[in-house]
């Protein structure tokens, strides 16, 4: 069983992220994620149109370790909450 923490997060205009810039930070994503953030495997998530306070909460327990999994161990190591914000919203907004 895995015990997730909730983040709180709330976001105003103020705080959106940079889509165009999260785009350019998927390319590592894109590999299991798809590159509209469409999965071809049902083992890793869609990431199209999730909402962007859920994927930052995501990420950053990825990040801390609180939640684990193999294939994410790592992938986040170089990255801080601005672009979690950032690649969350460009996802967010995939048609």
């Amino acid at each position: 069983m895995i015990i997730i923490s909730v983040f709180s997060l709330s976001l105003n205009a103020e705080e959106m992220g940079d889509p165009k810039r999260g785009k350019t930070m998927t390319a590592t994503c894109a590999a299991c994620h798809g590159t509209n953030g469409v999965s071809s495997n049902s083992e890793w998530p869609n990431l199209k149109g999730q909402q962007i306070t859920y994927m930052v909460n995501q990420l950053k327990a990825f990040k801390s370790g609180e939640r684990k999994n193999v294939l994410m161990n790592g992938v986040l190591d170089d990255l801080n909450e601005k672009d979690f914000l950032d690649i969350s919203t460009y996802y967010n907004g995939i048609q």
